[in-house]
């Protein structure tokens, strides 16, 4: 079983490992189907619109996929403030801001002890609560991605990005994110809650030309997650709409094994999932067929 990264193709709203880099224009393209910027309502107090054009789905799916949080936590000086999550079952889209009593400069070399988190980066671990019987892997995130960017001289804010494999993440899950920064004095953070509001996301399988179910998958606003038994080359890699045209928000951020293929798509406009119609991976095309509401 091999592992392809496909890093290359990870879009600008990933949260990279790498901090310290000052944004200077929005992170995603515009939607591709010749609107005007000016047309995009989003609200411009949400740091999240800076990575995820919204514009795309209604009032009451964005109600479903918002949920407001304000929690504060202090520790040695330092405080750490979320505000609200975004996504869905099976991807969460988050900032937390952390104040310091002094001056921090993400721009500073690299921190040299060993023994300290990467310098400009704050760990994260983020958990669930869950049954004893439950499988500790189904409820680990595939990934947890961070980018950091310097609001101020006492002022550091954290984008995230949490990433499931399967629709896990569904209301009246209990979760916890803990957070330790690596600035001054080592001071390390909680911040729990439960899952109240739930963005759509639906089980299809997949049929070839003839028919022949060659894969299945989770499909959402966010992302899609799709196991294929058959494959070759991964180019080109796209999901299409009805007409067969590219759905242009979808783009595919992973890649691993040989067949069967597990195939991650992120969204950077999220649409709902019955806009999908077909998947196309190299010589393989196959049509989405919805089962049932997996939320």
């Amino acid at each position: 079983m091999k592992k392809v990264l496909l890093a290359c193709l990870l879009l600008a709203f990933l949260f990279c490992a790498a901090c310290g880099q000052q944004k200077e224009e929005t992170a995603v393209p515009m939607p591709a189907d010749g609107g005007d910027e000016a047309q995009i309502r989003l609200d411009p107090n949400d740091p999240l619109n800076s990575y995820l054009d919204l514009s795309q789905l209604d009032q009451a799916t964005l109600a479903a996929c918002t949920q407001t949080l304000d929690i504060t936590s202090e520790n040695n000086g330092v405080t750490a403030t979320l505000r609200s999550v975004v996504g869905d079952a099976m991807t969460l889209y988050l900032t937390v801001d952390l104040t310091f009593p002094d001056p921090v400069d993400l721009s500073a070399p690299p921190v040299s002890d060993a023994s300290s988190p990467f310098y400009g980066g704050a760990t994260f671990d983020f958990t669930m609560e869950t049954p004893p019987e439950s499988d500790p892997l189904e409820n680990t995130p595939d990934g947890i991605g961070q980018q950091g960017i310097q609001l101020s001289e006492n002022t550091v804010r954290y984008m995230l990005s949490i990433t499931y494999r399967q629709p896990v993440l569904t209301p009246g899950k209990e979760v916890t994110l803990s957070l330790s920064n690596p600035y001054g004095e080592t001071s390390t953070h909680l911040f729990h809650w439960t899952v109240e509001t739930q963005a759509p996301v639906q089980e299809a399988t997949l049929t070839d030309q003839e028919g022949t179910m060659v894969g299945t998958g989770f499909f959402s606003p966010f992302s899609a997650c799709v196991t294929l038994q058959k494959g070759d080359t991964l180019d080109p890699d796209a999901l299409l709409d009805a007409s067969g045209q590219p759905i242009p928000g979808f783009q595919l951020s992973g890649v691993e094994g040989d067949p069967p293929l597990f195939l991650q798509f992120l969204s950077y406009v999220p649409v709902l999932p019955d806009q999908l119609h077909t998947l196309q991976t190299g010589s393989c095309t196959a049509q989405i067929h919805w089962t049932d509401s997996a939320s």
